[in-house]
């Protein structure tokens, strides 16, 4: 009795068997939690366009907002990715991503198996994607300090990291791009759109989209690699590199080390590419020679100033 046909005629689970499935399947701490469609058709307005936050390959994002205030968001799943046939597909989705636990990731708060509507339910994160702070720019917003983006880097490889090397079996994302790293209060990055890489289109994935963050020129991803390899090896020409938007203010100490991180990832022949563990500590050593090299400048700054009023 547990599958019923719903009015759409899709086959779906009543709302006791899928929790019952997802429960079979949790060999660690999982978290989600089951939604009611009703619920989460009242706090996105009905899926209304005015709620709309992004749209993807898999379906499109919804801000749902309840009375007490309380702000989520909910991927709305398209249907054809799931065969009405074969429901318990979306059970064993929900049971994956709902054991992922990072700081670097948007863990999976819940979930809805419907009337042929296959929902997933995020946190919130007002500060919306990197994406946005890099190519939506208005009057309010203020740029991404450099140490923030090397922090942004840094976390997104961790992100990575925990999926290639701490999960088992390991999880490949398949889709890694900015508007899929969002950003908390902090501005710490959370990885999302994780564990539907079948539902991706195949392609090249590589770490050299960190790239876009410090650059961020109006080109493709594959243009944007073939303009900034041969640069990278020009000292003189990696401050033409950086992003505008940052007026200059980061420490040009960093440039190089930066640089040889991003010819690694970019090499021709994946065998010569670093692993993402090793990004991640190479990262680190940035991070940690940036606030020193940013220290240092500021110092000089200040002796400066002093020696031009004396």
């Amino acid at each position: 009795m547990g599958v019923k046909r719903t009015i759409s005629g899709r086959v779906s689970f009543s709302e006791n068997e899928f929790a019952n499935r997802l429960k079979s399947g949790r060999s660690t701490s999982v978290r989600a939690i089951p939604y009611a469609l009703a619920d989460l058709q009242n706090a996105t307005a009905n899926f209304a366009s005015s709620r709309l936050l992004g749209e993807g390959t898999i379906g499109r994002v919804y801000r749902a907002k309840y009375p007490d205030a309380k702000v989520l968001a909910v991927k709305k799943i398209e249907p054809s990715l799931f065969p009405s046939e074969k429901p318990e597909a979306f059970s064993e989705i929900v049971t994956n991503i709902s054991k992922l636990h990072h700081p670097n990731i948007s863990e999976l708060v819940g979930y809805c198996s419907e009337q042929g509507h296959n929902l997933l339910v995020y946190d919130f994160y007002r500060n919306g994607s990197l994406h946005e702070f890099l190519h939506v720019s208005d009057d309010f917003s203020k740029p991404l300090t450099w140490n923030t983006r090397i922090r942004i880097a840094l976390g997104a490889a961790k992100a990575i990291e925990y999926l290639h090397d701490v999960c088992s079996p390991p999880i490949v994302h398949k889709n890694i791009k900015s508007s899929n790293i969002l950003l908390d209060l902090d501005l710490n990055p959370r990885l999302s759109d994780y564990g539907m890489a079948n539902f991706h289109q195949a392609q090249v994935i590589s770490v050299f989209r960190f790239l876009d963050q410090f650059s961020k020129r109006g080109k493709s991803e594959e243009c944007l690699v073939k303009w900034a390899t041969p640069q990278l090896r020009n000292v003189d020409a990696l401050p033409r590199m950086v992003d505008p938007a940052l007026r200059g203010l980061y420490p040009l100490k960093s440039l190089p080390p930066f640089a040889e991180i991003i010819s690694l990832c970019v090499q021709p022949e994946p065998k010569r590419r670093p692993s993402i563990s090793d990004l991640v500590e190479a990262l680190v050593r940035l991070v940690q020679q940036s606030n020193v090299f940013m220290k240092e400048d500021l110092s000089t700054s200040r002796r400066t100033e002093d020696s031009d009023i004396s």
